[in-house]
């Protein structure tokens, strides 16, 4: 079983790499009724092929056979649920909200912008079109580093970076042809959250978000796909895919699912062809039915378990503060040296210092930290509104 064990993730390549596998002569996408034709001039040594077994193919695309002569059928495999947000019948972003959600939660909605931008001075940018080779480099370090590090405080791994020298080799280009693009929020000059999205017809694929996780009271993904569904109703963009994984916001967000299929081509010619790529298919759909089970959960978390034990030192240092609000006069009566918390030395305390500008409506620039000159454990956020003795519980980097 050998053809188990092919990796042609359909998604991933006609997305990233924009390459359709020699097996297809065309790619129709329903929901626009257009097609997308395979222009290569080599066919991937697919005549050669007797059976060759392709993954995750949204429903909404079309994957046509090439025929060659007739030869070639498939079997198709329903595998995972995919979540998209269909744009077709809303005017813009205000009547898709209304639609989808309640009114609490349209004012939460709202709550979560204007607290994001109360408290930080915020831009919104979409690299599409246009982008330097400098700030692309700057921007994909600084996704790698967000994803590695949300991954890591998980417990968990990210698949996108087994691959992300593809990422980084294709994408620079692919932006400057419109083919894909990189969502940025920033604070300041600093990026805290980012997401690298592909492009093709009408649809925008949100493939890989990630965001600053000293910032994760702020609802950062809620905001981004607030701003992604306002640029594609101002980009005639109806369809945003936001993938499979099972997962509450997408839940939340979208109006619409798709089912990915697996596809098993064999060459009709050949009995025995026909019945190994009928046994491919069948292992295919006993393993998509014990996903749909959960019944795989168990495998991985055991397996989880185990990598976690292995790699012991990849594991995610937590640090925790006690906080009590204190008067002026009571911090004026301190020996205390101001401190800068966008200095690495300070980075521990950001979380907390952005969780109580959260709690208390204050703007950055009004921030000023300190450390106690009698205490290094102890800390005094001064703000225009509140004023927060920190103490430090556990202090796993030793500063």
């Amino acid at each position: 079983m050998d053809f188990l064990k092919v990796n042609n993730n359909f998604n991933f390549d006609f997305y990233t790499l924009r390459k359709i596998y020699g097996c297809y002569h065309n790619i129709y996408n329903r929901t626009t009724e257009k097609d997308y034709y395979n222009n290569a001039d080599k066919i991937d040594d697919y005549p050669k092929k007797d059976i060759i077994v392709v993954n995750n193919i949204p429903a909404y695309f079309d994957a046509r056979i090439n025929q060659e002569n007739g030869t070639y059928k498939l079997f198709k495999v329903y595998y995972l649920d995919g979540f998209l947000v269909n744009l077709k019948e809303f005017i813009n972003l205000d009547s898709y909200i209304k639609a989808q959600f309640g009114s609490k939660s349209r004012s939460n909605l709202r709550k979560f912008v204007n607290r994001l931008e109360t408290c930080f001075d915020i831009r919104y940018e979409m690299y599409y079109g246009e982008i330097t080779n400098k700030k692309f480099h700057f921007l994909m370090n600084a996704l790698e580093k967000m994803i590695s590090r949300r991954f890591l405080q998980r417990g968990d791994t990210h698949e996108s970076l087994k691959n992300w020298d593809d990422y980084i080799n294709s994408t620079y280009s692919m932006i400057l042809e419109k083919k894909a693009s990189l969502f940025v929020i920033y604070d300041g000059d600093k990026p805290i959250y980012i997401c690298l999205n592909y492009h093709h017809q009408n649809i925008l694929f949100f493939n890989i978000p990630s965001y600053d996780i000293d910032y994760s009271k702020f609802r950062l993904g809620s905001i981004a796909i607030m701003k992604l569904l306002d640029w594609c109703f101002s980009n005639n963009y109806t369809i945003l895919d936001l993938s499979y994984g099972n997962l509450d916001y997408k839940h939340k967000w979208c109006n619409s699912k798709y089912i990915f299929e697996h596809h098993v081509i064999y060459n009709k010619r050949k009995v025995h062809i026909q019945f190994k790529a009928f046994i491919i298919a069948w292992i295919l759909r006993l393993k998509a039915f014990l996903k749909k089970r959960k019944i795989d959960l168990f495998y991985h978390k055991i397996v989880g378990k185990q990598k976690r034990s292995i790699n012991k030192k990849g594991t995610f240092k937590e640090i925790n503060f006690t906080s009590k609000e204190i008067t002026k006069q009571t911090f004026n009566d301190l020996s205390t040296s101001q401190i800068d918390i966008n200095c690495d030395d300070f980075a521990f305390l950001r979380k907390t210092v952005y969780d109580l500008q959260y709690l208390n409506f204050e703007f950055t620039a009004d921030i000023k930290v300190y450390k106690l000159n009698t205490n290094p454990n102890e800390f005094v956020v001064l703000g225009l509104n509140k004023t927060a003795m920190l103490t430090l519980v556990n202090n796993p980097y030793n500063h």
